[in-house]
């Protein structure tokens, strides 16, 4: 071939060559343009297509929600008689006469229609008034006119719960005891007198199953629960896990108001008022609640300065009143005419002092069972008996048990007595507190004969 023919032959396939790539870098482009326009016709498509029918259902929603909030509003207004309004656009319009907070002058007193106080009810349900709680607060009382006052949940970082037995007191404890079970709290539990029928040990049978170690009632287990709390309280304040923990203190006054005769009963003293001084100053925020317990209110005044909620029942002695309701003795005075469950009201976290009912409260059913509810990951471990189950079984089983340790503490303490030995001596003998109504008590109950024959 002619080197010429060559030459043009591979100048043509060059050619060929540079044409088609040029040609399929073009349909690439083109590809890829076709690809992306799909789908964004796609997406708009689907868009127009679906948002009318979200748009019904988002309409429907907030239809439904508005009937159901117009049906609690007339509820509401039904409940507290009130007057009840509709308007032409849907507007429901709900006026409850109520008297207006004022400063009355010194001649208004004689005015033709005074303006009368309305009452504190003396018996209300705890089932009745439980849906006007919000979620993060607590109940304080039932007020004037059946008002029921509220306060957010950390007011209950450290309670005051003084008062004579059958003033209600248990009632009112039982139910703090069950706000803090429906959060998830996890207790600790002190009850020197663990033996009375109306003890604290018997109170908190339904809740046994979140207590994460036994109820204290020697002296060496007391100081232990109390090392505890103060060493979850450091822990937490240097950055650990705040799960909810809530710590029973009952008959805190037998505790602290003796002169100590060792070295643990003065260390008891110690610790006691350390975690009372935590949990009214520095434990805000923390998740520990403190709950102590007294019918006396003598030696308490650490207690009382500190605590950011006082529901003081009504006691006997006129001085025992004074010191529970805070040196006013207009309120002392009236307690004489209380119904069970009144309380008087005040405290670090509350402004003044108010006068409030505590709602009757039906306490949980202890079930026959062993609780099966799961166990936070981050609290410590339940306290288990030694079958493997946590307390809180029956309360027949439970009942018999203390029935056997009384009668054998009756009979071992009457043994003692009759070898001449002090009630002081028995009482430190078993650990017991020494001295008060407790002292009173044995020595009637160890000087009857037959009792010692149990």
């Amino acid at each position: 071939m002619h080197p010429k023919h060559l030459y043009g032959l591979a100048a043509m396939l060059a050619g060929i060559g540079v044409i088609v790539w040029l040609f399929a870098a073009v349909l690439w482009w083109i590809g890829l343009f076709c690809l992306f326009s799909g789908i964004a016709a796609t997406m708009i498509g689907l868009y127009r297509f679906y948002l009318p029918i979200s748009q019904a259902r988002h309409e429907q929603r907030i239809a439904l929600e508005s009937i159901g909030l117009q049906k609690r509003v007339i509820a509401h207004g039904e409940r507290l008689h009130g007057d009840i309004k509709r308007e032409a656009n849907g507007t429901i319009e709900v006026i409850v006469s109520r008297r207006p907070a004022r400063v009355v002058e010194a001649d208004e007193l004689q005015e033709d229609h005074p303006q009368q106080p309305q009452e504190i009810p003396a018996s209300v349900r705890y089932e009745d008034i439980q849906a006007y709680i919000p979620k993060d607060h607590v109940l304080v009382g039932v007020g004037e006119g059946g008002i029921v006052d509220t306060r957010e949940k950390e007011i209950k970082g450290l309670i005051w719960i003084p008062g004579s037995s059958g003033a209600g007191k248990s009632n009112t404890t039982a139910l703090r005891v069950e706000e803090d079970y429906v959060r998830g709290h996890k207790f600790l539990g002190i009850d020197p007198h663990f033996f009375k029928a109306d003890s604290l040990s018997n109170l908190v049978q339904p809740y046994k199953d979140q207590f994460i170690e036994p109820l204290a009632y020697k002296q060496e287990d007391i100081l232990r629960i109390l090392n505890f709390f103060l060493a979850q309280a450091e822990r937490r304040k240097n950055g650990g896990a705040c799960w909810p923990l809530t710590l029973l203190y009952d008959e805190i006054g037998s505790q602290v108001s003796d002169k100590p005769e060792d070295e643990l009963e003065r260390e008891i003293i110690e610790k006691t008022k350390k975690v009372i001084r935590l949990a009214g100053q520095e434990l805000r925020g923390f998740n520990m609640n403190v709950i102590a317990i007294s019918q006396d209110a003598a030696g308490l005044a650490f207690l009382r300065k500190r605590a950011l909620l006082v529901l003081g029942h009504k006691t006997v002695m006129m001085s025992e009143r004074e010191l529970i309701c805070n040196r006013r003795m207009d309120i002392a005075r009236q307690m004489d005419e209380w119904p069970v469950g009144r309380t008087v009201v005040y405290g670090v976290a509350i402004q003044g002092t108010l006068i409030r009912q505590q709602p009757l409260f039906q306490p949980r059913i202890v079930s026959s069972q062993s609780s099966s509810q799961p166990q936070q990951e981050e609290a410590p471990g339940r306290y288990r008996e030694g079958n493997g189950e946590a307390p809180g079984r029956s309360g027949k089983i439970e009942e018999r048990e203390m029935t056997d340790v009384l009668k054998k503490f009756v009979y071992d303490a009457g043994k003692m007595r009759a070898a001449g030995q002090s009630i002081d001596a028995i009482l430190k003998a078993f650990h017991l507190p020494p001295g008060g109504r407790l002292n009173q008590h044995l020595k009637a109950l160890l000087d009857t004969p037959e009792e010692r024959e149990v």
